[in-house]
C-alpha cells in the first residue's frame, strides 16, 4: 500500500509475484518499506527483498515457528500422528478380545503393535519437550530438551525403519490376516510420514531457537541489510513479565475515557509465557550481530501500549536485552533517521539539525529511566518546561483525550 503523505509502503504478507513487484516499486521510487513479514512466503523472500520488519516477533513466523508457509508438513505430522493413534486403539481392543478368545497373533504382528506403540511414546515425549523449548515456552533455552526431542524422533524413525521390515514379513506370511497385514501397512505409511516430517521440518525448527539459531538468522539478516523494529513492549502488553507496570501506567488517563474504560478493565494477569523474554534474547543476538534495532512499540496497536511512555518502557526493556543504555538511546534516535535517510535532519544534536531536544537532571547513559523524569522538552526550537509539560498534561486530561 502506498500513502503520498508519508510515503511509506507496508505489507502484512503478498503473493510471491505481488511480493516481489512491490519491493520493486519501492526500489525504483527510493522509498523505505517497513511492515509485517510474508509469513505465506518465508524467510527468503524477505532476505532477497531486504525489507524492513515492523516487528521483531515477525521473525518468529518465517523463521522461529513457520507456520504459514508450511502446512503440507503441518497436514503430514497431523495425519500420521492421527493414523497411528487410532492403529493403537484398535490394535489394544483387538489384542484384548484376542486374549479373551486365548487367541495369540503371530509373531511379527505383535512386533508391528509394540514398535507402533514406541512411535507414538516417542512423538508423544517430543511434543512436551517442543512445548516446553519453543518459543515463549518456560524452557526455551534448554539445550538438554532439544536433544532430548531430536533423540525422541530418531526413536521414531528408528521403530518406523523395524516396522517396515517386520511389515514385509507379514504380508509373507500366507495365514497372515487381511486385518494384521492392513494394519502392518497403515503401521509403516503412517510411520513414514510423521518420519519424514519431523526430521525435515520439525527437528530443523526446534534447533532454530537455539543460540546458533538466532546467530545464524541474525547473520542473514545483517548481511542482507534489513532494520528491525523492536516492539518488546507489545509482548509485555499481551501477557508478559511487565504486564502489571503497564496496567497502572499513568499516561493512559490522557487517552480517551471509552479506551481509559476498556484497558482499566484489564487485570494485571500473572505473566503466563515468556515470549518477551524470548524476544529479549533475540533483540540481543541481533545487536550483538550487527543488526540494526530500531525502537518501536505499536503504540494503541495492543492494548496498555500507551505513546509516548511505552517508548520509555521499550528503552528500558532494550537494556534489560542486554544492550547498554547508549545503543538503546540510538535505536530510538539515530537509526530512524538513517532508516527514514533523514540523517542530516534529526537523530543527532549536531548543528543544522531539527531542535528537538529532551534535557534531563541526570546522565541517561547510566540509566536510561532519567529519561522519565525531563526538565524540559525543547521541540523545533521552542522550549517547553517541566511545569508548562505538566499544565499541557493535565489540560489533555481535562479535555477527555
Amino acid at each position: 500500500v502506498y500513502t503520498r503523505e508519508t510515503g511509506f509502503l507496508t505489507t502484512e504478507g503478498l503473493e510471491a509475484d505481488t511480493y516481489r513487484r512491490m519491493n520493486e516499486v519501492a526500489a525504483e521510487l527510493n522509498m523505505p518499506i517497513v511492515g509485517h513479514a510474508p509469513v505465506n512466503l518465508g524467510l527468503e523472500p524477505l532476505l532477497e527483498a531486504r525489507q524492513p520488519l515492523a516487528h521483531l516477533s515477525a521473525l518468529a513466523h518465517v523463521y522461529f515457528l513457520p507456520m504459514f508457509g508450511n502446512v503440507g508438513w503441518l497436514a503430514l505430522t497431523v495425519v500420521s500422528l492421527t493414523a497411528l493413534t487410532v492403529l493403537a486403539v484398535t490394535s489394544g481392543l483387538a489384542a484384548v478380545v484376542n486374549r479373551w478368545k486365548v487367541v495369540r497373533p503371530p509373531r511379527a504382528v505383535r512386533r508391528v503393535r509394540e514398535l507402533a506403540g514406541l512411535q507414538l511414546l516417542g512423538a508423544a515425549i517430543a511434543a512436551a519437550a517442543a512445548i516446553l523449548l519453543l518459543p515463549g515456552g518456560p524452557l526455551f533455552e534448554s539445550g538438554t530438551l532439544r536433544v532430548l526431542f531430536t533423540l525422541m524422533i530418531l526413536l521414531v524413525a528408528a521403530a518406523t525403519t523395524a516396522i517396515v521390515v517386520a511389515t514385509f514379513r507379514i504380508w509373507a506370511l500366507p495365514e497372515t490376516s487381511t486385518g494384521a497385514r492392513v494394519q502392518a501397512a497403515v503401521a509403516s505409511i503412517a510411520g513414514i510420514g510423521l518420519a519424514w516430517a519431523t526430521l525435515a521440518f520439525w527437528v530443523p525448527v526446534v534447533w532454530r531457537s537455539s543460540d546458533r539459531g538466532i546467530e545464524h538468522l541474525a547473520v542473514l539478516l545483517r548481511d542482507a541489510g534489513i532494520p528491525v523494529q523492536t516492539t518488546l513492549v507489545a509482548y509485555d502488553a499481551i501477557g508478559g513479565p511487565g504486564r502489571r507496570l503497564l496496567v497502572t501506567d499513568p499516561a493512559i488517563e490522557f487517552l480517551h475515557p471509552d479506551v481509559q474504560r476498556r484497558w482499566r478493565r484489564l487485570r494485571a494477569a500473572a505473566p503466563r509465557l515468556r515470549y518477551t523474554d524470548f524476544m529479549k534474547k533475540v533483540a540481543r543476538i541481533l545487536h550483538d550481530n550487527g543488526v540494526p534495532l530500531m525502537a518501536g512499540t505499536d503504540a494503541m496497536g495492543y492494548p496498555l501500549v500507551t505513546p509516548g511512555s511505552s517508548l520509555l518502557r521499550e528503552l528500558e526493556l532494550l537494556v534489560e536485552s542486554g544492550l547498554t543504555p547508549y545503543d538503546a538511546i540510538r535505536a530510538a534516535t539515530v537509526e530512524p533517521a538513517r532508516f527514514l535517510n533523514q540523517e542530516l535532519e534529526f537523530g543527532r544534536i549536531a548543528p543544522g539539525r531539527r531542535a528537538d531536544l529532551l534535557l534531563v537532571d541526570g546522565n541517561p547513559l547510566d540509566d536510561v529511566s532519567q529519561l522519565r523524569e525531563p526538565v524540559g522538552v525543547m521541540a523545533r526550537g521552542r522550549w517547553y518546561p517541566r511545569q508548562e509539560l505538566e499544565s499541557m498534561l493535565r489540560e489533555l486530561a481535562q479535555s477527555g483525550g
